[in-house]
């Protein structure tokens, strides 16, 4: 079992880009150890990937982020009169802002799912087409043969 301080040793010689079997070798593990490590490292590497990118590229979960943000505000802080007021008022336009953003965005989101599941079918279709011609070809081919069988 490796210790967490090796482990976080092993994955700074991966981004460094160095082979399993060079850090194996001069960390004195087996490279099918640092393999195992790599793989985890990677998965995780992407779940967080993934994560950002919905996060901070989606500029609708930077809203929802910020209505929150501002939620809390109003809720926790210690505000006057007009300070809370003016936030609501900004709570408000901004949960508009978003409702309509995502009003606009699902026909476009749905067209593009049809569009995706569509050419997913075409592509299945297609594969079973060409696996159909050629069982054709094949009971063809061993048609031919059992028939010139039988006359010989």
């Amino acid at each position: 079992m490796l210790s967490d301080i090796e482990v976080e040793e092993i994955k700074k010689l991966i981004n460094q880009g160095k082979s399993d079997y060079k850090i194996g070798k001069e960390l004195g593990h087996s490279p099918n150890t640092v393999k195992e490590i790599r793989e985890k490292y990677k998965e995780s590497k992407v779940g967080l990937k993934k994560e950002r990118e919905m996060h901070f590229n989606n500029p609708i979960d930077m809203l929802r982020e910020e209505i929150k943000n501002i939620k809390n505000i109003v809720e926790i802080g210690e505000l006057n009169a007009e300070l809370r007021r003016e936030f609501k008022k900004l709570l408000e336009k901004l949960q508009e802002t978003l409702r309509l953003e995502v009003d606009d965005r699902i026909p476009k989101v749905k067209t593009e799912a049809v569009e995706e599941r569509d050419e997913d079918w075409r592509e299945l279709f297609k594969q079973d087409y060409v696996k159909k011609d050629v069982v054709t070809d094949l009971n063809n081919i061993i048609k031919e043969q059992a028939g010139l069988s039988l006359y010989r």
